[in-house]
This record gives structure tokens, sequence and C-alpha cells, in this order.
């Protein structure tokens, strides 16, 4: 015959693991539906590139030729409006004059707004030469860009210069 109290136990322990489940099963749902899933994941991972890396995004590695090599967003870069997503690209003509003469920015543009995404986003494009890419150089610069811009604040560009009457002028 068993032990009553090992079985009220065991149960119990059961119980407690299946409610844990549940909580946990929750807790993840909601932070996907908000998308703060990315910053979970880096921070479980402890990969200082996760919140960078496309495939989180589920931004594609390859688009219109060029390689997606990060995706910077409110969540990742300090003074970037909410909405707008800048992805870094790696440019595979061999030179600027290449480049500007071959570049396909609409073509990128138009297959991330093809992508199923959660939601739909501003994109902004940025792009690097072709080469060799370190994660690592990525992440510390951008780390440094970010503490830069904490405290010193974000740059404000404003609108354009018009020269306006003062009263001297308008006595000579």
């Amino acid at each position: 015959m068993k032990d009553a109290s090992k079985t009220v136990s065991r149960n119990q322990w059961l119980l407690l693991f299946g409610f844990l489940t549940i909580v946990i099963a929750f807790a993840i749902s909601s932070v996907m539906r908000s998308n703060n899933w990315i910053l979970l994941t880096a921070a479980l991972t402890r990969d200082p590139f996760a919140t960078y890396d496309p495939a989180a995004y589920g931004i594609p590695d390859m688009i219109a030729g060029y390689k997606v090599l990060a995706v910077k967003t409110a969540q990742n870069t300090l003074c970037l409006k909410s909405g707008i997503v800048r992805l870094t690209l790696q440019a595979s003509e061999p030179d600027i004059v290449s480049f500007l003469a071959n570049s396909n920015s609409q073509s990128v543009r138009q297959i991330l707004n093809q992508l199923d995404l959660e939601m739909p986003y501003d994109w902004s494009l940025e792009y690097v030469a072709p080469g060799k890419w370190d994660r690592q150089a990525f992440v510390t610069s951008h780390a440094e860009l970010n503490e830069y811009l904490r405290v010193n604040g974000c740059a404000r560009l404003g609108g354009a210069i018009v020269k306006t009457h003062t009263a001297t002028e308008e006595n000579k």
C-alpha cells in the first residue's frame, strides 16, 4: 500500500508544475504579442546581436541582391522613432559609383512591404560597403552611439533657413 503523504505530495507537485507551465505560457504569449519578444530573446540568449538579428523580425537574409546585416528599431536604437525600422544592407557593387548607378532601393522596399509582418513599418535603408562585416564591431559601435545619444540627447534637424527682414534692414 502506498503512503498517502507521498501521493498527495506528488499530486501537489504535478498541480504546481501544471500551474507554472500555464503562467509561463501566458507570459510568453503576452510578450510575443507586444513585440518585446526580441528583447526577451536577447536577454535569455545573452547574445548582444539578438536585438539586431534580421531573422528575429522575420526578415530574410537577402533582399533584392543585398545581404541584410542588421535591423535597428526604437527598441535597440536611441532616438529612432517608434514604427521606423532601419535595415543595414551590404551593397554588392564594388564601388560607390557602381552602387549609385545600380542601386535597387525601390525593389528592396517593395519586397519588404510584401513580407507578412505583424505590423507595417516605415522602412529606412542604410548601406555598407561589400567585404567582411563584423557583428561584434557593429554591436560595440552601436552601443557607443546609443551611449553618446543618451548623454548628449538626440540630434534635431531644423527646417530650411529662411532669411527674414529685421528692423534695421527695413530702415535702410
